[in-house]
């Protein structure tokens, strides 16, 4: 179980999401078979992080919660607060603005209790991108992310695409500088390069690389089986209520 879950891990960042969810789910059987609560938790957990990827967001709500149930019966500190972390994304990514920031705030305190580093990076970026959903953008926090997570991070492409976004509005010159430095910076998939170039297509349609970017993010969406990419600001999410 372990071998294939890594397995489907690897192939998740190669971006070979069908090999990514077989073996995820072939994964998901062995651990089941071995009564392994944890591990078998931790492959739906992947499976899910796929189909919130293609946007099947409900089904990967759906997914994790039933992982963060198992990892709670055996009381599992670190599953449960990933899990969290992880759930918020298809809750943020369905409009469900409200349940995202609560599940980033039961993860945050979880895996600030563990001293869980690498998962709060991952934390303090998606309360970046629920800002940009809630029209909230919050620019020092977000100086304080890019403060902390250098170039050679893996979420600094990321990082990159929520900050052009979040200064589009009152800063478009920067903004223009960061979206492009998102579009040309090593992606960890193939799916976050797209959202790169779905972020500079909204804030530019009328810029001359726009039907360029507009046909690389039509051949990734084939290639990976993504149904639809997220909304990325609050423009793009009706009817988000207030986290207030």
């Amino acid at each position: 179980a372990r071998t294939q879950i890594n397995l489907g891990v690897a192939a998740y960042f190669e971006s070979s999401w069908s090999d990514a969810s077989t073996w995820s789910l072939a994964g998901l059987e062995s651990a089941v078979a071995a009564g392994n609560v944890v591990m078998s938790a931790n492959a739906a957990i992947n499976s899910a992080e796929v189909l919130a990827d293609q946007g099947s967001w409900q089904r990967a709500v759906e997914l994790i919660d039933g992982a963060i149930r198992n990892f709670e019966a055996v009381d599992y500190r670190p599953g449960i607060g990933a899990a969290l972390l992880f759930s918020a994304v298809p809750a943020m990514r369905r409009g469900d603005v409200d349940d995202a920031s609560d599940r980033l705030d039961r993860a945050e305190r979880i895996l600030e209790d563990l001293g869980m580093a690498e998962l709060l990076d991952d934390l303090a970026t998606r309360r970046l991108e629920l800002d940009l959903l809630c029209g909230e953008f919050d620019l020092a926090r977000c100086a304080r992310v890019v403060e902390r997570l250098s170039r050679e991070h893996p979420l600094h492409n990321r990082l990159l695409r929520v900050q052009g976004l979040g200064l589009l509005d009152e800063y478009p010159d920067e903004a223009a500088q960061l979206l492009a430095a998102a579009r040309d910076t090593p992606a960890s998939t193939d799916f976050e390069h797209a959202l790169a170039l779905q972020g500079s297509l909204q804030a530019w349609p009328q810029d001359g690389n726009a039907s360029e970017w507009a046909s690389e993010i039509e051949d990734i969406c084939r290639r990976l089986e993504i149904e639809r990419l997220p909304p990325l600001t609050a423009r793009d999410l009706v009817g988000v209520s207030s986290r207030r």
